[in-house]
């Protein structure tokens, strides 16, 4: 009798790994400016392009204000991508994603439902209880495989993938091959990393 393999738990983050340019476009509509994301070095963008805290503060609002996910893209083949994953037996894949932001705590539960909705808009294959919302530390959930772009949210999986990202690529090669990492510029290296058909 043959025994059955469970599908393998995929956790994958949501911004600067499934979809980019929301708050980059808002910082530009916000300053009047035209930065792109090579500009800067650091996650929170906005600490580079605005030095006077009181500006940021106003900025944070202004992003409250404003639905982020209506100007955020998808990253080339993250879709298909995504479909794959959640057609396959081999896998069962969950959106894992922070909706807080460290400077207003307090104030932003909005992006919880903003995340929601967009899901549901654009990835309708998602099956419902996929969406896994948190206000900051994913550490608690286990998986056997994670996709983000930030180096510590890649805890607690057998298999660890750093999705490239402009605030990530001084990653030290000896720092990912200590963490048994792999490094993928874009989707279509996930779906070779993950052999999907």
């Amino acid at each position: 009798m043959k025994e059955s393999v469970l599908p393998k738990i995929v956790f994958i983050d949501q911004d600067e790994c499934l979809v980019s340019g929301g708050w980059l476009y808002l910082l530009n509509e916000f300053l009047g400016t035209h930065y792109v994301m090579s500009d800067f070095s650091s996650y929170f963008i906005e600490e580079e392009a605005i030095q006077d805290p009181m500006l940021r503060k106003e900025f944070y609002q202004y992003l409250l204000n404003k639905n982020i996910y209506r100007y955020v893209e998808y990253l080339p083949g993250a879709l298909a991508a995504m479909e794959k994953l959640c057609r396959s037996s081999l896998y069962r894949p969950y959106i894992l994603t922070s909706y807080s932001i460290p400077q207003v705590y307090e104030s932003c539960g909005i992006l919880a439902a903003q995340k929601h909705d967009f899901f549901v808009r654009t990835m309708p294959f998602l099956p419902r209880g996929r969406l896994l919302l948190t206000s900051g530390d994913k550490m608690i959930f286990r998986g056997d495989i994670r996709i983000d772009d930030l180096v510590k949210n890649l805890e607690n999986a057998d298999q660890k993938i750093l999705m490239t990202s402009f605030h990530n690529e001084k990653v030290p090669i000896q720092t990912l091959e200590e963490q048994g990492i792999i490094r993928v510029k874009d989707w279509y290296e996930v779906e070779k990393v993950l052999k999907l058909k």
